[in-house]
């Protein structure tokens, strides 16, 4: 009963609508919403029962969209789409349509076998028919499943969301220490290896762009990375690299007793995490006019050529004042093309809170949504336990996390999550509100 308590009050003083705290959080959110709700929706026991059903309101939404393309497809023979905006909301539809017709198929077979299975005689015949119901009902689920998905992935309104991110895209994984000096730094750099770990584990590329070694070389000032895959499918799949790793941005916490504690107390420190898609260039264009370009030697343990030659290289980007140092490689041609990959992603990043501080204040009170200024996990040594609270889930076995053989069943959950309150304010919170407004009336 007093964990109970404890575990309750903990609850409240981190909660970004206590009024004590409110004006200390900032929220932005990706084009894929995560939605941080101060409930029991983030409880992990109804995030595991939870499961995606298609109610009269999802059918009522799959008529008006069949309708829809019904209508852009005469458009379309009759040649007068002339807007890239209806080329692209076709082509959603018509995938639509298939999975709209493969349920609708898949629904007709299941009734059809729940009627013969109430009223055959033969017992012979009943048996079979309860056999295939069976796997029927299963490619029931996984269809429905899978049209609940395509749904949530519908074209959005291009003044909200200007560029199109794949869950598959590679991303630029940036590290720094926050509060907690030495210990904050030893905790970056087991960040920084925890996700090299991790992308080896997924048979990812895990490149170095930079990394600013402290304590030894056991502590990390700053690591920068880029994660990629040489094997990307034509296929969206919605936990590739970048669907997997964006929930990782924010503030992750260590509790723990330092090495040098002589007293036993356990100290709390931490690091921050920023997780953005690779840019291409020609997505994010970059005058070369705005652009200031500096060379110089590169410090640290690296060998006697990169010590003396000018390898290293800042790129500053006069509009917006952001600098990228890249001293990584011999070769400054080499560290000049890292650095403007992280440049297009940093300007990306840039581009979409500003953009996101225009949205509506539900879709700013997302849970994932890469703030750097929020405390999304907490590593606890005492007890070995790892919790995001996000989702108010933990997991034991902090060495299992910090191999990287643990990340993934967080990413999940807070997938499913994202998902789940997806599809809740689509298809049930606007069904709700629409019914008290019509009360009202």
């Amino acid at each position: 009963m007093r964990r109970l308590i404890h575990t309750s009050l903990r609850k409240c003083f981190h909660t970004p609508s206590s009024p004590i705290l409110q004006k200390s959080f900032q929220f932005r959110c990706f084009s894929t919403c995560l939605y941080n709700r101060n409930n029991d929706e983030g409880n992990s026991s109804e995030l595991e029962a939870y499961s995606f059903k298609v109610n009269k309101q999802v059918e009522t939404y799959l008529l008006k969209m069949k309708e829809k393309h019904e209508e852009l497809t005469k458009l379309l023979y009759a040649g007068e789409i002339n807007k890239q905006s209806q080329h692209t909301e076709l082509k959603w539809l018509n995938k639509l349509m298939d999975y709209y017709e493969k349920f609708e198929n898949m629904k007709v077979q299941r009734k059809q076998l729940e009627e013969m299975i109430e009223t055959e005689s033969d017992k012979e015949l009943k048996a079979l028919a309860e056999e295939e119901y069976k796997e029927t009902h299963e490619q029931y689920d996984t269809i429905q499943d899978a049209l609940i998905r395509f749904l949530l992935k519908a074209p959005g309104n291009s003044s909200e969301q200007q560029i199109e991110i794949s869950p598959n895209s590679n991303v630029i994984i940036e590290i720094r220490p926050g509060t907690g000096g030495d210990e904050a730094a030893l905790f970056a750099m087991e960040l920084f290896q925890m996700y090299e770990k991790f992308a080896a584990l997924k048979g990812w590329k895990f490149e170095v762009l930079n990394l600013n070694v402290v304590c030894a070389g056991e502590g990390c000032k700053e690591g920068i990375a880029m994660i990629s895959s040489s094997h990307r499918s034509e296929e969206d799949n919605d936990l590739g690299i970048y669907g997997t790793l964006k929930y990782e941005s924010g503030v992750h916490r260590v509790q723990r007793v330092p090495a040098t504690e002589g007293q036993g107390r356990v100290h709390t420190s931490s690091a921050s995490v920023v997780i953005m898609p690779e840019i291409e260039e020609n997505v994010i264009k970059i005058n070369q006019s705005d652009l200031r370009i500096d060379t110089m030697r590169a410090s640290g343990a690296g060998g006697q050529h990169v010590n003396t030659t000018d390898s290293a290289v800042r790129i500053t980007h006069i509009p917006t004042n952001t600098v990228v140092v890249i001293a990584d490689e011999r070769s400054q041609h080499r560290n000049k093309e890292k650095a403007l990959k992280v440049l297009h992603s940093r300007l990306y990043q840039q581009q979409q809170e500003e953009m996101l501080q225009k949205v509506s204040s539900e879709r700013k009170e997302q849970i994932g949504s890469g703030d750097r200024s929020e405390k999304i996990r907490t590593y606890n040594y005492p007890q070995d336990r790892i919790t995001d609270h996000r989702i108010s889930y933990s997991q034991f076995g902090i060495d299992k996390m910090l191999d990287g053989e643990i990340l993934e069943s967080f990413a999940e959950k807070l997938y499913k999550k994202e998902r789940m309150i997806q599809f809740n304010s689509r298809f049930i919170e606007e069904t709700s509100t629409q019914t008290n407004n019509k009360k009202k009336k």
